[in-house]
């Protein structure tokens, strides 16, 4: 098996670990055969670094934030769950659950 071969073989491994889209791994390909391993490997490094920047920026928060709640008694205890996992999403800012709350 010839050396082209195997580097061939070791980026389709690598490629199928990897989370790119279609159109990203048929790039990666590209850059393999036009201009080298070294360089495909670097756009895969790159691709998943910024998947990685992605998925820390979409990540929920530890912890909800602290949101206001009127009529406690009238809430049932999965619109307060619901409302904490929602509070818990890097796009909440504020909150508040009203007598009427349910889920859904």
């Amino acid at each position: 098996m010839g050396k082209k071969n195997r580097e061939f073989q070791a980026f389709d491994r690598l490629l199928k670990k990897s989370r790119l889209t279609a159109s990203e791994r048929n790039e990666a390909w590209r850059i393999l055969k036009d201009e080298g391993l070294d360089e495909a490997e670097a756009y895969l490094e790159g691709i998943e670094s910024k998947q990685g920047a992605a998925r820390a920026a979409t990540s929920l928060r530890s912890d909800a934030l602290p949101y206001s709640v009127w009529g406690k008694q009238h809430i049932d205890p999965a619109s307060f769950e619901q409302m904490n996992n929602a509070m818990r999403l890097p796009v909440s800012v504020a909150g508040a659950l009203m007598p009427d709350a349910h889920t859904g």
